[in-house]
């Protein structure tokens, strides 16, 4: 997306601009790389559309599809703020919930299991979270529904020349399975952002530059 809205015009945000540096490599060699809540923050136009996407497909209750949340508090942002936190707790904790993770996402878990009362308990900190199958699937179909929001944004963004596999000059239609046999399109090509795209292939070119890279290194 960084580099659709380089390439599409005007000049990327304040905020995009230190994104670009904190992810990479050449400026930047000790802040951690930038977590979910870092990239919402700086493309806060996407993170407010998908605060208007449900947390789940359909209804619990009437088995309804849903197109819009069902209360402001159970959106499709907050939900994959909740996962991300969860698995942090997984993988760092064994699972075990923090005061902090208990006190950052009691309204939207309560929210969210009140069709489940029966067999989803609050959440407890120092305990670990029951997950039942039915909730499994309603994690892994929001972020499904969140990829492909994303993905259309990224294409629109483009005009198609990101988020696809085809090129729209090659006139192909874009496949429906997955194939691993694919092999995806490099980052950058030809028509792409020009000094990107030179800098990706031009050794020459990135001599030039490295001078002017540490001297922006050592000013911090």
């Amino acid at each position: 997306m960084l580099l659709a809205r380089l390439e599409a015009g005007p000049a990327l945000s304040f905020e995009q601009v230190n994104l670009v540096k904190d992810i990479s490599p050449i400026h930047n060699q000790k802040v951690p790389t930038p977590g979910v809540r870092r990239i919402f923050k700086t493309f806060a136009d996407i993170a407010s559309e998908l605060e208007q996407l449900p947390h789940i497909k359909t209804d619990p209750t009437t088995g309804a599809a849903l197109e819009e949340p069902i209360t402001p508090e159970l959106n499709s942002l907050r939900a994959i703020l909740f996962w991300r936190d969860l698995r942090n707790c997984v993988v760092h904790r064994g699972g075990l919930m923090s005061h902090a993770f208990c006190e950052e996402h009691a309204t939207f878990f309560e929210a969210m299991r009140e069709p489940y009362q029966s067999y989803l308990r609050p959440l407890d900190p120092m305990t670990r979270l029951q997950l039942p199958n039915l909730v499994f699937y309603a994690m892994a179909s929001v972020h499904h529904r969140a990829a492909i929001f994303l993905n259309t944004r990224l294409q629109e963004t483009s005009k198609r020349r990101r988020g696809t596999i085809h090129l729209p000059e090659e006139g192909l239609e874009e496949p429906t399975t997955f194939d691993p046999a694919f092999r995806p399109l490099p980052l950058l090509v030809e028509e792409d952002h020009p000094e990107s795209v030179r800098w990706a292939v031009d050794e020459t070119y990135r001599a030039e530059l490295a001078p002017a890279i540490a001297a922006a290194r050592e000013a911090g």
